[in-house]
């Protein structure tokens, strides 16, 4: 079959799983003896994209791989491929206590191992939702040339901290709570590697998200590894 025809099946709705593993396979064999590296590369690319948004992290792991094996030191997507892979191998600590919320307010998805908050979790989101939008309001009224201000960080007086992690481009935040014996630095990659996990799982879903966390409830939010 040629690579136009097997295109034109990945494109069909709806294409079960396996029906998808098995085109991409043949897609590789013909990419293969194609001797085309481009090719390979952004084959591979497409299908650790695809394998990722459907939770198979290991084999979108194992393309990925294959591909940075593919690329020389100067491919433009070379970054890019470095960039996704060290957010599939990211390993978040159990006992890391997030909450991850629609850029509106309302919750998505919580992890909470030690419950030490007993709190209207959707309050909670709307809260830390109208902050962000107060600090964005603030900067507007300021000089330009200073960049759009956020709030990304909460400290109590008993030195626990909410650290608040956000990119203007997603429809998403996260919060999570810092303990005053967890490393500040490590807490906040780690919150940042959970909210990009997050993110590539869903993003289909929450581009078009109106309500429904249903999707969401399947995060493998204690452990990536």
């Amino acid at each position: 079959m040629s690579f136009s025809s097997l295109l034109i099946m990945l494109a069909r709705k709806p294409i079960s799983l396996a029906e998808h593993h098995e085109i991409l396979c043949q897609l590789l064999d013909l990419t293969n003896q194609s001797q085309d590296p481009n090719l390979i590369i952004y084959t591979l690319h497409y299908g650790s994209q695809y394998y990722r948004k459907v939770g198979r992290f290991e084999d979108a792991t194992e393309f990925l791989q294959q591909a940075l094996g593919v690329c020389g030191p100067k491919h433009p997507l070379r970054p890019q491929l470095q960039n996704e892979l060290a957010v599939m191998r990211s390993d978040v600590a159990p006992e890391l206590e997030y909450w991850i919320f629609a850029k509106t307010g309302p919750l998505l998805f919580t992890h909470t191992p030690t419950n030490q908050l007993n709190i209207d979790e959707d309050l909670f989101g709307m809260f830390f939702a109208a902050l962000q939008d107060f600090a964005s309001e603030l900067s507007s009224t300021e000089s330009q040339g200073m960049g759009q201000k956020r709030i990304s960080q909460i400290q109590w007086t008993t030195g626990e901290s909410f650290l608040i992690y956000h990119r203007d481009i997603d429809p998403l935040f996260i919060v999570g709570l810092c303990s005053k014996n967890q490393v500040l630095e490590q807490f906040y990659d780690d919150l940042r590697s959970v909210y990009l996990r997050f993110f590539f799982t869903f993003e289909e879903e929450l581009n078009r998200f109106q309500g429904n966390v249903q999707p969401f409830l399947n995060f493998p939010g204690k452990n990536f590894s």
